[in-house]
């Protein structure tokens, strides 16, 4: 309980006691490059269609390519650092012509998660 992970943990519990939680589903179609048993090493992405998308990144410098965003939906878009909760807000974006959305860059190499709410 004296070390990192353990405040860690629960910052990761308030953050998602924030969200719907209960109603996120997986949804590796939504990002690109995505985890999978090959390459554990990848984003991850859950959420609910057009209400909430959540991307998890480990440590990558390029930000991954969102994809299958819904046409004429307006996203508030923010980055979470998971280990401290710091939040920097990326405004509103919406999806271009194919669906997709790219973040211009991180602002450090590290963990983030992505959140995209109505």
């Amino acid at each position: 309980m004296n070390y990192p992970g353990s405040r860690q943990l629960g910052i990761g519990a308030r953050f998602l006691r924030s969200l719907p939680w209960h109603e996120m589903e997986p949804h590796p179609e939504w990002v690109q490059p995505c985890w999978n048993e090959k390459n554990y090493h990848a984003p991850s992405a859950a959420g609910i269609p057009r209400k909430l998308r959540v991307i998890y990144t480990p440590a990558l410098w390029n930000p991954p390519r969102l994809m299958q965003l819904e046409k004429g939906l307006t996203y508030r878009a923010r980055l979470v650092n998971p280990s401290t909760s710091d939040e920097i807000s990326l405004g509103t974006i919406q999806a271009d012509s194919h669906g997709q959305y790219h973040l211009a860059h991180f602002p450090e190499q590290r963990d983030w998660v992505i959140v995209l709410q109505r």
